[in-house]
C-alpha cells in the first residue's frame, strides 16, 4: 500500500508540474487508487471529514484543507454558495484516466454560521472502486504531499477489533429537569396563544464513558447498525462530531433532486406482528400525520420555485430504522437552470422537523427561550461539487467527542424533543 501511494504521489507531482496552469490557481488531479477500501476514519491529527452511505456503497473522505470559506448569519448558506462559485470558476481539474470523479467541498453548517472546505486529499469509494484526488493550494504548493504522507502512515496501523459497548453514565443535562419542564410549559402556552403551530426544543445530556472512546470505532459501529442512514464525522473546533443521520435535506445528482420529510415516530418491537401494528398505528395517528404534513408543506413550498416536475406522494411511507419507525415522504423533482444546491438548502433549512412552524416565528421564540447553544446540532453536514451535485443531511443522531481520542472523557449527546407541538388555535 505504501508503494502504491508513493507511486500515486509521484505521478500527481509530475502531472501538477506539467499542467502549465496559473501558479495562483487551485489545481486538483484525480487518479484511480487500488488496494484501499474506505471503512472508517484514519488515525491522524490532520483535520478529517467523512461521509458514507453504507447501503449504497458510497464513501468519501477528505483530509486537510487547500481552501476554506466561511459565512455567518441566518443566510450563511447563500453566502457559502457565492464563495463556492468563485472557487469553482477558477478550479483546474485534471483527470488523466477519465475516471469521471470530481473534487468535492465538505459542508458543515450550524447555528448561524457555516463553512466549506476543499480537502488536500480526497478518497472517493463506491462499487466502481476507489479514486484519490489531490489538491494543490497555490499558497502552499507542497501541502498535499505532507497530507498524503500522513494518510499513508495512518494506513500502517490497522483498526483494532471492535470492543464491546462501553459503560456509559449520565453526568449532567442542560437545562436541568425543572428548567426543562418550565421551558416546555412556556412553549405550550405560546402555541395556545396562536401564531405558532409547532416548536421543537433541544436539550443536552452529558454522558461519560468508562473507557477510551474511538471515533473510528464509533463510525464503524454506526455504519454496521444504521446502513440506511448517512454516516458523518467531522473534526471541528469543539471536537469530533460523529453521527448517523436519517434525514436527507437535499440530494442532487445530475439535476435530479430528492428531499425527505421525516417526522412522526414510534418505537420498533422484536415481535414482528406488534412491530407492524405499531407502524400502521403511526400511519393513521392524527397528531403524527398533522405534524408530518407541516414538514411536507414547508419543504414543498421551499422546493417549488427551484424545481420542475415536483412529485410529492399523497400519503407518507414508513421508514424503519434500528429501534424507531418514522413517517417519511420523499419529495422528488428536477432542478431548474440557474439554481444552486446551497441556495435551495437555504430555502428548506431549518424545517419544522427541527425548529417549528412557521419557521421565522419558531426560530425567534427558540432564540429567546431555549438559551442552549445548539452549536452544529440540527445543522447540516454533507458535500457539494463543481458539477452542481450535492448531498446534504440534517445533523441528527450524533455526538461530539470533546476529549482527545487518547484520553477517556465526556461526550455531549444533543437530544431533540418533538414535544410540545400542536395546531394554532383560532
Amino acid at each position: 500500500m505504501m508503494t502504491e501511494l508513493h507511486a500515486i504521489g509521484e505521478r500527481a507531482r509530475h502531472l501538477l508540474a506539467q499542467a502549465g496552469t496559473d501558479p495562483g490557481a487551485w489545481v486538483c488531479v484525480t487518479l484511480p487508487l487500488r488496494g484501499v477500501t474506505l471503512h472508517s476514519l484514519p488515525q491522524t491529527r490532520i483535520r478529517r471529514y467523512l461521509w458514507m452511505r453504507p447501503d449504497r456503497g458510497e464513501r468519501w473522505l477528505g483530509l486537510g484543507s487547500a481552501w476554506f470559506g466561511e459565512a455567518v448569519g441566518d443566510d450563511h448558506l447563500q453566502g457559502l454558495a457565492a464563495r463556492a462559485d468563485v472557487l469553482f470558476e477558477g478550479l483546474v481539474r485534471l483527470d488523466p484516466e477519465s475516471v469521471g470523479t470530481t473534487p468535492r467541498l465538505s459542508l458543515c453548517s450550524g447555528e448561524g454560521r457555516g463553512h466549506l472546505n476543499l480537502p488536500l486529499v480526497q478518497l472517493h469509494g463506491d462499487d466502481h472502486g476507489t479514486r484519490i484526488t489531490l489538491c494543490r493550494d497555490p499558497r502552499h504548493p507542497d501541502a498535499w504531499m505532507a497530507c498524503l504522507a500522513s494518510f499513508a502512515e495512518a494506513l500502517r496501523h490497522p483498526l483494532d477489533p471492535l470492543p464491546g459497548p462501553p459503560l456509559l453514565s449520565v453526568s449532567g443535562q442542560q437545562p436541568d429537569a425543572g428548567a426543562w419542564i418550565g421551558q416546555a410549559g412556556a412553549a405550550v402556552a405560546a402555541l395556545r396563544r396562536g401564531g405558532l403551530r409547532k416548536l421543537v426544543l433541544a436539550r443536552r445530556i452529558r454522558v461519560t464513558a468508562q473507557r477510551t472512546l474511538s471515533e473510528r470505532h464509533l463510525v464503524q459501529t454506526l455504519a454496521c447498525r444504521h446502513p440506511g442512514c448517512t454516516i458523518f464525522a467531522a473534526d471541528l473546533d469543539d471536537g469530533t462530531w460523529v453521527g448517523a443521520s436519517p434525514e436527507v435535506l437535499l440530494d442532487q445528482r445530475a439535476g435530479r433532486l430528492l428531499s425527505e420529510a421525516v417526522a412522526g415516530t414510534v418505537r420498533r418491537d422484536p415481535d414482528q406482528t406488534l412491530d407492524r401494528a405499531l407502524g400502521e398505528w403511526l400511519r393513521s395517528d392524527a397528531k403524527n400525520l398533522r405534524e408530518h404534513a407541516l414538514v411536507v408543506d414547508a419543504l414543498g413550498e421551499g422546493l417549488l420555485p427551484a424545481c420542475r416536475d415536483l412529485e410529492i406522494p399523497v400519503r407518507p411511507e414508513l421508514m424503519r430504522l434500528r429501534g424507531l419507525q418514522h413517517l417519511r415522504t420523499p419529495l422528488r423533482g428536477r432542478m431548474r437552470a440557474g439554481w444552486r444546491a446551497l441556495e435551495v438548502a437555504q430555502r428548506l433549512h431549518p424545517s419544522p422537523a427541527i425548529c417549528g412552524a412557521p419557521r421565522h416565528g419558531a426560530r425567534d421564540w427558540l432564540r429567546r427561550h431555549e438559551r442552549l447553544p445548539r452549536r452544529w446540532f440540527a445543522g447540516l453536514s454533507g458535500w457539494i461539487d463543481p458539477t452542481g451535485d450535492a448531498s446534504l443531511n440534517v445533523v441528527l443522531r450524533g455526538c461530539a467527542v470533546e476529549a482527545p481520542i487518547s484520553t477517556p472523557g465526556p461526550v455531549w449527546w444533543p437530544i431533540p424533543s418533538p414535544w410540545p407541538s400542536g395546531r394554532r388555535r383560532s
